[in-house]
């Protein structure tokens, strides 16, 4: 029973959020090419650059839109408008973040982030956005790319619009590069920070389909 009610849900939110899902696919694959191009300095040091003032600007601050604050004001947002809107974006982060943080902290802590490569070459100049404190350690994976995907595959979740999916899952992509571009993450970190999130967003749809969807107050905003 349990698993029939789990593939046909899977079925279904394949089929209404496809657009969303090519467009992740799209990321995996490019990403998957890049990192398979050389060992990850390598490839840090290539994508560094490519750089421009404006992308100096629009990545340093972009890369906020999966901040603690910016996930709490969509959580709050979207509890207005529906509860379980809000309590699927609150509890898509709630189950992605802590997996996040135990690996980075507690499994591969070990793995260093580019800025502290960055010291170690003297023959090398790379290119660092101004303002940006660079991190040294817990690199893998990346926090900011797990709440990213977690957070807006939870908004696309929350319609069936074609374009508004591809666009949910394009902002993921940006505000998970951006991590890359002001090099605070190797490509690497962002690919396994994407997976986690949405495996996060997919447990907490299915859990509010599965346990929760047959209350009416579910259905309301705390506006309504």
């Amino acid at each position: 029973m349990v698993f029939t009610f789990f593939a046909r849900a899977m079925k279904k939110m394949l089929r209404e959020h496809a657009w969303f899902w090519w467009t992740y696919a799209i990321f995996l694959a490019i990403g998957v090419v890049i990192i398979s191009s050389g060992n990850q300095m390598d490839v840090q040091l290539m994508l560094n650059k490519f750089h421009l003032p404006p992308l100096d600007y629009f990545f340093k601050y972009g890369t906020h839109l999966a901040s603690g604050y910016s996930i709490v004001a969509f959580t709050v947002l979207f509890l207005f408008l529906k509860v379980k809107w809000g309590l699927l974006v609150g509890l898509s982060q709630l189950i992605s973040a802590p997996v996040t943080q135990f690996l980075k902290r507690g499994v591969f802590d070990w793995v260093f982030r580019p800025g502290f490569y960055y010291e170690q070459m003297s023959e090398i100049t790379p290119h660092l956005v101004e303002g940006v404190n660079l991190q040294h350690k817990f690199s893998f994976p990346s926090g900011h790319a797990t709440a990213a995907f977690s957070l807006f595959f939870a908004l696309a979740l929350t319609t069936k619009n074609r374009v508004l999916n591809c666009f949910l899952a394009l902002c993921a992509v940006i505000v998970s590069y951006s991590r890359v571009y002001i090099s605070q993450h190797f490509m690497e970190d962002i690919i396994a920070g994407s997976l986690i999130g949405i495996m996060g967003a997919l447990l907490a749809y299915f859990f509010i389909k599965r346990s929760l969807t047959n209350n009416t107050w579910m259905e309301k905003g705390f506006m309504k």
